[in-house]
């Protein structure tokens, strides 16, 4: 065979080699993101048809995601998250409220009118969060501007860098070089080398704000391991009422509007068949009160007779304690269980900037204590049908701190025994009588 002949064979063989490859990368990656349905790396159903199957899922609620100028002026924003990234990427999807807006061609801004950019929210995704509410009653602080600045940068954060390119272009050294690549929870792996390459993780699903003010209010479809999950994020309350505030999605608590808004979530419900649906509610439940009015608990049962199997809520800033709630069926039909999660609290914030020592049950000091709530569903899929019901299996908390690091700033911390015999000694009592405090009231 000619040298020619050898090298027409050869390269037809590796052209063949580097069309299988780009399908076969085309078959990982996941799908574009569309802004009504978010789906997982597959993107595919699995085919339940061959006999009956359990399958789990674990999802992670946090509180506020805050930015004062304590914490947009760090140097290094991942260090917020350093200590519970591991406990944030070991789940199926971790949910925040992120009380700020984003706009990149704004100062950053502490209150009353926040504002931050990019690198703040891509620090949060890296840390392993995975779906933001944005509804709020920060959310119009820096008026439409504002509002269509988050917008883009949630979508610049959903779709991201096309994976093979970025990694091509890294390894330009060797550009005959073939790689392929599957997008991980939280890297991209060159398999050729089978070395993790650095990566921006993407933003799974976010929901609460509008395009357009005349827009109704709608939930996105979170499709993950096989769960279809319909994810809403509305606001009972915002702190200026203008044009840009019919942009975010809003409920207002007087009774019209709520028995309005039910009939929405039975119609959401009935339109969009689904495995669980979340609801993210900013309550107008008063700040830095640590109990929960008969009010609003009589409400989140109206929610999920409704339709809503979690409400998830937040706005005190504190946190406030959780259950598990049997909602009957219509009916007569038979019961479901439902997740009511009052307030979360603050996940990061500069509200305890300065602890009061010599004070540590103080109001305000609870702003700087939280949990995480770490949730595991279960369902029963029967073969004929291919879809069952949920059950709740657990509610494990994991409680969290803001401890100010003299050197790195604002950082969350695991709230644990560890972690108060690492301080110094002036500041263990303070801890010690705040983790008491603490589980004086919530459920730990």
């Amino acid at each position: 065979m000619s040298t020619y002949t050898t090298y027409i064979v050869k390269r037809s063989f590796y052209s063949a080699m580097l069309v299988c490859l780009t399908f076969f990368s085309l078959f990982l990656l996941s799908p574009p993101l569309e802004r009504d349905s978010f789906s997982d790396s597959t993107g595919a159903e699995p085919d339940h048809r061959a006999a009956d199957a359990v399958s789990n899922l674990r999802l992670t609620f946090a509180g506020d995601i805050m930015a004062h100028n304590v914490n947009f002026e760090m140097d290094n924003y991942n260090l917020i998250y350093d200590d519970v990234r591991d406990l944030l990427l070991a789940d199926d999807l971790t949910f925040g409220n992120l009380e700020v807006p984003v706009t990149d061609d704004l100062p950053m801004s502490t209150y009353p009118r926040f504002n931050v950019h990019t690198p703040y929210v891509q620090a949060a995704l890296d840390g392993g969060f995975d779906v933001f509410s944005l509804a709020n009653n920060h959310s119009n602080d820096k008026g439409v501007k504002g509002i269509n600045g988050t917008l883009s940068v949630m979508k610049k954060l959903g779709k991201g860098a096309h994976p093979w390119r970025l990694l091509s272009s890294q390894a330009g050294q060797n550009p005959q070089q073939t790689f392929f690549t599957a997008y991980k929870k939280n890297a991209l792996y060159d398999l050729y080398n089978a070395e993790p390459v650095q990566h921006p993780r993407l933003l799974t699903a976010y929901s609460g704000l509008k395009t357009k003010k005349e827009e109704d209010i709608y939930p996105v479809m979170i499709k993950k391991n096989g769960w279809k999950i319909l994810f809403l994020s509305v606001t009972e309350i915002l702190n200026v009422y203008d044009e840009a505030g019919r942009y975010v999605y809003r409920v207002s608590s007087i009774e019209s509007a709520r028995q309005a808004f039910l009939e929405k979530i039975t119609e959401m419900r009935r339109e969009n068949p689904c495995d669980i649906f979340i609801l993210a509610l900013h309550s107008e439940a008063p700040e830095y009160i640590r109990t929960v009015s008969s009010g609003t608990k009589d409400w989140f049962i109206r929610l999920a007779s409704a339709g809503i199997d979690i409400v998830w809520a937040h706005h005190p800033h504190v946190m406030h304690p959780w259950e598990t709630v049997e909602i009957p069926g219509p009916d007569g039909t038979e019961p479901k269980q439902a997740l009511f999660m009052y307030s979360m609290g603050n996940f990061i914030s500069g509200q305890r900037f300065r602890p009061a020592r010599d004070d540590p049950g103080r109001y305000r000091e609870y702003t700087g204590d939280a949990a995480l709530l770490s949730v595991e569903l279960s369902k029963n899929i029967p073969a004929e049908t291919g879809s069952g019901k949920y059950s709740i299996i657990s509610v494990d908390p994991v409680l969290i701190t803001n401890y100010v690091d003299p050197a790195e700033g604002v950082v969350v911390k695991l709230f644990d025994n560890s972690f108060i015999t690492g301080l110094q000694d002036v500041w263990q009592n303070y801890y010690r009588t705040r983790m008491s405090l603490m589980k004086d009231y919530l459920p730990l």
